[in-house]
């Protein structure tokens, strides 16, 4: 499948053969019918960039690569077409190129799972003293709502916004715990420090990366894949939330099949808590 082997390594690529990437990515059709000399024209590269990006991508070269794409046609799959918004776009032009997105988003990611290594994390949360979550920006975003989710299981879970903080958690880490880190690039600098001093005191680390090729991931002792592509004024951009997303919701709903009549009776509990709340609010 070609898409997947650009959407993996975009962010490894040279802005060169990213130029490369973006034209095979929005005109796949075209591409499929061009020379390396005609695609380097298009991409605004060289024939020998063509060459080695086919290469870097996983092919033989060009003509293995194009083999890859007819074949991908041929499954009845598609790449994300005219995924970037325009001037011109309406609302619901916008609103349908979202929607596409996070369903692409979605289906690749759940393709990319490795359900042994899920089935790990899973066993290695369960049996956690204390789970640390670790992400900045939007996969801060996504790190916070997981602790929120866990904490609905009674699963003790430690996650501060503040990037400092959350830092110096790390040198209260042990043995007993884990940790889970959210960075698509894998090379956040505030993650990666604070994933190197978990590991240094001996807690599991579990990584949700776009990338296994990365600084985080070669530390971590596990990682899940997000296979999301960023790329500037696409749709693209919110990719690597989504993903992120649907692995954190995944291990969330994991972990409620895996317990299901305490999950039931806590959220009970918690309907309650809040349903009082709300009523005592009321009354003020």
């Amino acid at each position: 499948m070609i898409l997947v082997p650009i959407v993996e390594k975009y962010n490894h690529l040279t802005s060169t053969e990213q130029k490369i990437a973006d034209y095979i990515l929005n005109n796949p059709e075209q591409a499929l019918e061009k020379t390396a000399s005609e695609l380097a024209e298009l991409s605004g590269t060289s024939p020998a960039t063509v060459i080695r990006f086919s290469k870097k991508i996983g092919f033989i070269g060009l003509p293995d690569m194009k083999i890859g794409l007819a074949k991908y046609f041929h499954n009845n799959q598609f790449f994300e077409k005219d995924m970037i918004v325009k001037s011109n776009d309406s609302y619901q032009d916008c609103a349908s190129k979202l929607l596409a997105q996070i369903n692409e988003v979605c289906k690749t990611t759940a393709e990319s799972i490795d359900y042994a290594k899920l089935e790990k994390v899973i066993h290695m949360i369960d049996s956690a003293k204390t789970i640390y979550l670790f992400g900045v920006g939007s996969s801060g975003t996504v790190a916070l709502d997981l602790q929120q989710k866990l904490i609905r299981l009674n699963k003790k879970t430690f996650f501060i916004q503040d990037n400092q903080i959350n830092l110096l958690s790390a040198i209260t880490i042990n043995s007993k715990d884990v940790v889970i880190c959210f960075s698509f690039s894998g090379e956040t600098k505030v993650i990666l420090t604070s994933v190197k001093a978990a590991k240094e005191q001996g807690a599991y680390v579990v990584s949700i990366l776009g990338t296994t090729k990365s600084s985080i991931g070669h530390i971590s002792d596990i990682s899940l894949l997000t296979p999301a592509v960023e790329r500037k004024m696409r749709i693209g951009a919110v990719s690597s939330r989504y993903s992120q997303q649907y692995i954190s919701d995944l291990i969330f709903l994991c972990l409620v099949s895996r317990h299901y009549t305490e999950a039931e009776e806590l959220t009970l509990k918690a309907n309650r808590l809040i349903t009082s709340l709300n009523s005592s609010e009321g009354k003020i």
